[in-house]
């Protein structure tokens, strides 16, 4: 048969099918073609060998021509695929249309029914003297330019296939570019198996885009292969795949890691026994608000279960509109009576257990009300609309009973099983670490004491950990006086992190310990460079992740399901105490009651600052004041003070002055209102602010009078004085004798012991209505 010249190799330009163009692809068999294909076949029969006769080739040639161009482009001998042949003219016959014409059905069939008559191995090892790889290199090219071929890569070997189109060296120039890109971002020498899979996987990658060109593969190929490929090993390879060829440039991003977490869609929540319209309010609403998606979408679960609750209770309530102050509050109350199941749907039910029908925790009403206060006060605003016929904020408040109940509560740990966890931090071995069937450490060993070391010391939320940047780290070079107290800090006694911008702060530093600093630095010497930087997910700028290795940063529960409970089982300690499981978070109440409750601790504004809140009310929730510091304090401050009565005549002289008298038991009164910082309050009775017994009835008798109590802190002489120790009392009254008279308000000199704190000395003009301010 003769034939047109062909176009340079399918091989040599590594891109595959031929030009099909060229050819006439008309669907319809003429008239002249089926009666030669009908004297073709039949003169061949069942013989085992196929020749075609010259004017059979000739009234044939529409039709031959490709698989002639097909089997020289693969090599192949003509007598070693006329099997393949007589199998493609057999079907033209049935189907009495020509191979351009066959859908993905039709084309799926022949390979079945070939593949059945021919196993794998028939013949000869080779693939292109193999039936099936003939067939199915005709089908490759002459067929629809889908996947419908994939089931079928399953019976033969992909690699065997490719190197049978491309050629073995294009196929391993690309497999190596790869693996160079790989081996900078921290990947070692791949094993066999791992090196069969990556080229497996490859191979697919060029078998579904007919081209063995890196440069040819685009993000929308591997999307659409990413859900289809199998076994779920292949998915993972061709994600790094996709890492590659972003870090080439050849494609503008990587595949979406299937452990980034799914998306969050609200469509996606179940919203059985929820009204339509009702589900439709709550879509739009979550369209439209700036709260983040993972705190949209549990607030649309508590919306759907306000759905349920109203289709129950009142079903003619659909739409927000309808809502009044009425509904509002009788909804509050029914808020105050739920249980833990009522309203949910029963696949939550189900896993509920034991916990079924028990109250549900005042923390979780007053989220079920705060999500509805969120709910329509966003509402009432454009683009929403609706009419404002109530205060969401005042309709929908958490009542005092439970409010009551909700509090402050830190889950900090305790000290002993603190320890016990820093010590497994600081000591971890390779020995310690889980490892792949193969032998090896899944992360690196510095990297793992690394994120250890900065759990245990840096008090950051679990984002803020992984989140952290390359070069986080700076070091005090040089001793620093602190102005304010004197106290040097010596050079690189101190470490400072760059935390990244969080949920309530920007970017900020804070110091840590050194050795927090120093296992950083370990690991950055061995981190692998050249990884590639990823979109931060709060700011969404490039970002080099600290803890990033294999070009993938670690996954969001790899401190919960990972690292902690390896530090416990090195620990010996259980991963839950009687406030719950040991979490990431309970590190940071822990830090933060430490450091509250040192000897020489941080005050609550400075443990603000540290853990990075912008209200001392949410730092109460992280620091708990020990029981013993309490104690202590409370200690020293009934041995050293003590309350004493003070009368404030609420009505001002004529001047405007508001007098203040300090009851001294029965002796008197004294009408100095700084008696409590007075230096001679030991010698009340020669002082000239001293009132009498007799006159000082009559001032306690007066209507105007109020009664308030005052801290005053006691030197050792006076509080062994009021101790009823009379040696004590006249030494104390003695070293007043060569003391002058007062005759003006003077305070104890600076730095002098036993000051109190005064009553504020309120001057005003008479008739002011001081009284309802005191009262």
């Amino acid at each position: 048969m003769s034939q047109p010249p062909m176009q340079a190799t399918s091989q040599a330009k590594g891109v595959w099918p031929i030009e099909t163009t060229r050819y006439d692809r008309s669907a319809e068999l003429t008239a002249l073609e089926q009666e030669a294909l009908n004297h073709l076949l039949a003169e061949w029969g069942d013989k085992q060998r196929y020749t075609v006769p010259k004017a059979l080739a000739h009234q044939l040639l529409r039709l031959l021509q490709p698989l002639d161009d097909i089997q020289d482009a693969l090599g192949v001998q003509r007598r070693s695929c006329s099997s393949v042949w007589s199998a493609v003219c057999r079907r033209m016959q049935e189907h009495k249309t020509a191979y351009w014409a066959w859908s993905e059905h039709e084309w799926s069939a022949l390979l079945t029914s070939l593949f059945l008559r021919y196993p794998r191995g028939y013949a000869n090892a080779k693939a292109n003297r193999q039936p099936r790889y003939q067939l199915l290199a005709i089908a490759y090219c002459l067929g629809p330019q889908t996947d419908f071929l994939l089931p079928f890569f399953k019976e033969i070997s992909p690699l065997a296939f490719a190197h049978l189109l491309f050629g073995e060296e294009l196929l391993d120039t690309a497999i190596t570019r790869i693996a160079e890109v790989l081996l900078t971002w921290g990947y070692q020498a791949q094993t066999q198996g791992a090196q069969v899979l990556l080229r497996t996987t490859l191979v697919e990658v060029f078998l579904a885009n007919h081209s063995a060109h890196l440069e040819h593969v685009t993000l929308a190929l591997l999307n659409s292969l990413q859900e289809k490929l199998t076994p779920q090993s292949k998915r993972a390879v061709l994600e790094r795949i996709s890492k590659a060829l972003a870090q080439l440039g050849i494609i503008e991003a990587p595949l979406r890691s299937s452990q980034e977490g799914r998306t969050l869609l609200p469509e996606q929540r179940n919203s059985a026994g929820v009204d339509p319209e009702w589900v439709q309010w709550c879509l739009q609403w979550y369209c439209f608000s700036d709260l983040t998606p993972k705190i949209k979408w549990k607030y649309v679960g508590k919306l759907f279960q306000t759905g349920r609750w109203l289709k129950q209770q009142h079903p003619e309530i659909t739409s927000p509109g309808q809502w009044t102050a009425k509904l509002a509050a009788e909804y509050v109350a029914a808020v105050e009576q739920m249980r833990v199941g009522d309203f949910g749907i029963p696949k939550y039910c189900a896993k509920l257990r034991d916990m079924e029908g028990t109250p549900l925790r005042a923390s979780t009403k007053d989220q079920q009300l705060a999500v509805m206060r969120a709910f329509f006060r966003d509402m009432q605003e454009a683009p929403h609309d609706v009419p404002r016929r109530f205060d969401p904020v005042r309709a929908f408040g958490t009542p005092r009973t439970i409010r009551n109940q909700l509090g402050p509560n830190p889950r900090d740990l305790d000290p002993l099983l603190w320890a016990k966890l820093v010590h497994a931090a600081l000591n971890l071995t390779e020995a310690d670490l889980p490892q792949t069937k193969h032998g090896a450490l899944h992360y690196p060993l510095a990297l793992v004491r690394a994120v250890a070391v900065v759990w245990v010391y840096s008090g950051l939320r679990s984002d803020e950990i992984l989140r952290l940047r390359l070069g986080c780290i700076r070091w005090q070079r040089e001793d620093i006086t602190v102005p304010e107290t004197g106290e040097v800090l010596p050079k690189e006694a101190t470490c400072f992190l760059t935390v990244p911008t969080n949920k309530t702060t920007a970017t900020f530093q804070k110091p840590v310990n050194p050795v927090v600093g120093d296992r950083i630095n370990e690991w950055e010497q061995v981190r692998a460079s050249g990884q590639p930087a990823r979109g931060d997910r709060k700011t969404g700028s490039k970002t080099e992740y600290l803890f990033a290795h294999r070009g993938r940063s670690l996954g969001k529960e790899y401190l919960n399901k990972t690292l902690i409970p390896l530090l416990c089982q090195r620990a010996g300690i259980p991963r839950a105490d009687e406030r719950g499981a040991i979490t990431s978070h309970r590190a940071r109440a822990t830090l933060a009651t430490l450091l509250y409750n040192a000897p020489e601790g941080l005050s609550l504004f400075e443990l603000m600052q540290w853990l990075g809140h912008k209200d001392p009310g949410s730092t109460q929730h992280y620091a708990r004041v020990k029981a013993t510091r309490l104690a202590a304090a409370y200690s020293k401050a009934e041995r050293n003070s003590r309350l004493v009565e003070a009368l404030v005549d609420t009505k001002a002289d004529v001047t405007g002055k508001v007098n203040i008298y300090y009851v001294l038991g029965e002796h008197g009164l004294c009408g100095n209102p700084d008696w409590a910082s007075c230096l001679y309050r030991m010698a009340c009775i020669k002082c000239p602010f001293f009132v009498p017994k007799d006159q000082a009835r009559l001032i306690e008798a007066s209507r105007t009078v109020k009664r308030f109590m005052e801290v005053v802190e006691l030197t050792e002489e006076e509080l062994a004085a009021v101790q009823d120790d009379y040696h004590k009392l006249e030494a104390a009254v003695e070293r007043t004798q060569q003391v002058a008279t007062p005759t003006v308000l003077r305070r104890r000199a600076k730095g002098a012991t036993g000051r109190g704190i005064p009553l504020t000395v309120l001057n005003t003009p008479a008739g002011s209505g001081i009284e309802q301010h005191l009262a």
